[in-house]
């Protein structure tokens, strides 16, 4: 596998490295094309230009008062080959450790998202991150209805026929979830489910449905959260929000706004069955953000290589992370105390 860094600052993201050069004040030198050299500096949100093969940085972000405009005047240059040695920016490098996560069979795997292998989900990202999924209210109501029985281990392996789901359409879509959700357990996939999503009901709920709802969405979405060095995280939040036309093309109300939070809030992916949105990927997909259902999203995972499937065996053999499930477990009995 590739040798990767991240940036202290943005330990959440990980770059391919084509070699390091010598350290610079004990911080990793990594030597990278242009495209990732592109890729960090966007990432970074820090100023710069291009002028020809040479980055130029500005005065640091937080240098800047509001309005005014940075001044250009550090040079990123290209060696003689045409790769950029970061170690002349004097930012804080760092190299990340080859993974050491064993399947059963002993064969070490990267639990982590190749956004080079996951195209169109995250079609501005290179190198390695967690993939961001936010979750509409009617898939917080499937799992909430479902997750805790499908995934109860003292029944066998985690299945969801023991579950009685009346349609064809939302067995396919709760079977989805649950592959994703085991998706999930193996590698940095996070979730966030969105404050509005507690508010978004249909019809006005009984106190006590309302009550466990309000737990059930705390401690759910707190465990889904979970990062895969057992801490929570946050997504990096866009600056920008979708066109205008964008959003009045959405179903007017709380749809439109969970939609808003989810783009603005940093997903790659609104997850919902409102067929309404769906028929909106389209139109959304463009400005970085795909509107999936749980069928159109697993399906996608399954083609960048993950896999499906949830066995006892693997579990325990050294896959999927006890601690997340443990955690997630957690949350059901949380919420129906």
């Amino acid at each position: 596998m590739q040798m990767q860094f991240t940036l202290d600052a943005l330990p959440e993201r990980a770059w391919p490295v084509e070699y390091f050069g010598p350290t610079w004040n004990g911080w990793a030198a990594p030597v990278v094309t242009r495209e990732v050299l592109a890729d960090v500096l966007t990432a970074s949100g820090e100023p710069h230009r291009w002028e020809d093969d040479v980055a130029w940085l500005g005065t640091p972000a937080a240098d800047l008062r509001a309005g005014e405009e940075p001044e250009y005047y550090d040079p990123v240059r290209p060696g003689e080959d045409g790769t950029y040695d970061l170690g002349q920016m004097g930012w804080c490098f760092v190299e990340v450790p080859k993974p050491s996560t064993l399947r059963p069979n002993g064969a070490a795997y990267d639990a982590r998202m190749d956004f080079g292998t996951l195209g169109e989900l995250v079609p501005d990202s290179r190198g390695f991150g967690p993939l961001w999924v936010a979750w509409d209210t009617n898939v917080l109501s499937l799992f909430e209805t479902y997750g805790a029985a499908a995934l109860d281990l003292e029944l066998g392996s985690p299945s969801w026929e023991r579950v009685s789901v009346q349609s064809q359409h939302s067995r396919d879509e709760v079977e989805a979830l649950l592959d994703i959700v085991t998706m999930w357990l193996g590698h940095d996939l996070r979730f966030l489910v969105l404050a509005a999503t507690d508010g978004d009901a249909k019809k006005p709920l009984p106190d006590g449905v309302r009550e466990r709802r309000a737990r059930a969405v705390d401690a759910v979405s707190a465990a889904l959260e979970i990062g895969l060095d057992g801490e929570g995280g946050e997504a990096t939040p866009r600056s920008r929000q979708l066109p205008r036309a964008v959003l009045e093309s959405l179903p007017a109300g709380r749809d439109r706004l969970l939609v808003s939070d989810a783009y603005i809030g940093g997903a790659h992916v609104f997850l919902t069955m409102d067929k309404g949105i769906l028929r909106r990927d389209s139109e959304i997909e463009p400005w970085g953000m795909r509107c999936l259902s749980p069928v159109g999203l697993r399906d996608r995972l399954k083609m960048a290589g993950l896999p499906t499937g949830f066995y006892l065996d693997y579990l325990f053999g050294g896959g999927p992370d006890l601690m997340r499930l443990s955690a997630l477990l957690g949350a059901f009995d949380l919420a129906d105390g």
